[in-house]
């Protein structure tokens, strides 16, 4: 078995050739996990890594969690090739973690009748994509029979006295 190469980037590197450098601030769960793994093993790797290379090494801005899949992937007996990276420019490492914190923040927001148009236009089945992919499950509420149901409520928490608001 062989991860499937399908993007380009302006530069290929082993995965050993890449050092994590976000630090413990994700984590990725075990159930998704498997959802990456299977969207790799079934996509193929589809979108180059950020690399910042600094101190002769080669940070990873953002694919954290694609590294974490190709090297058990890798330790499961599957052929991981030179993955296609991008690299994005830092003259320090603040500005590298600047830079790592606005690539991994979410700011669009899902339309929910735009997306159930979306997934519905080309049959895709909503309960086949979440087996493989992760929408952001703070916003949506989806059902696996017939789509996006209605938007979750979303109450937030306030990181000074606790209190809630929103909703």
């Amino acid at each position: 078995m062989k991860v499937e190469i399908a993007c380009k980037g302006a530069d290929l590197k082993d995965i050993e050739e890449l050092s994590e450098f976000q630090g413990s601030i994700k984590s990725l769960s075990a159930e998704n996990f498997e959802k990456l793994k299977r969207t790799i093993l079934e996509n193929g790797f589809s979108a180059p890594m950020f690399v910042w290379q600094s101190e002769k090494r080669n940070w990873i801005i953002d694919g954290h969690q694609r590294l974490r899949v190709l090297g058990r992937l890798r330790d499961e007996g599957v052929h991981v090739p030179p993955i296609p990276i991008v690299y994005i420019e830092a003259e320090t490492r603040k500005e590298a973690k600047r830079k790592l914190l606005s690539i991994a923040s979410q700011y669009g927001v899902f339309d929910v009748q735009s997306l159930d148009f979306f997934i519905a236009d080309d049959d895709l089945e909503i309960a086949e994509l979440l087996q493989e992919i992760r929408l952001v499950d703070g916003e949506l509420k989806l059902s696996t029979d017939g789509g996006v149901v209605e938007k979750a409520p979303k109450t937030l928490v306030c990181p000074n006295c606790g209190c809630e608001f929103g909703g």
